[in-house]
């Protein structure tokens, strides 16, 4: 169930690429600047690896095999694809990852 949670999390890589292919920054999208491309993909690379360990550790409790070092790994695999990319995804919003709105409720 925790790495269920680790898998959960890396989905930021969905609304970082939806905001990368909107934003534009220099007058290019975000999303098609090198550096972010090989951000966004290491960061799709991180959420699949995750996925296929959570899958491989399931299957393996599903068939009531014993687990070994599966179900430990797959839940390291997930946390470290969490924080990953979260982290990224934090970067390429810029400051806006890191900004409350300020706009009074008036």
């Amino acid at each position: 169930m925790v790495a269920a949670i680790g898998v959960g999390l890396p989905r930021a890589l969905d609304v970082t690429l939806a905001y990368t292919r909107e934003r534009r920054q220099f007058g290019e999208r975000i999303c098609d600047m090198p550096v972010a491309r090989e951000t966004l993909v290491a960061m799709w690379k991180k959420t699949e690896q995750a996925e296929m360990a959570l899958m491989k550790a399931a299957f393996m409790v599903s068939r009531e095999r014993p687990t070994g070092v599966s179900t430990p790994r797959s839940r390291r695999i997930c946390a470290e694809a969490a924080v990953f990319c979260t982290t990224e995804g934090l970067h390429l919003h810029g400051g806006y990852g890191f900004m409350r709105n300020t706009r009074s409720r008036s």
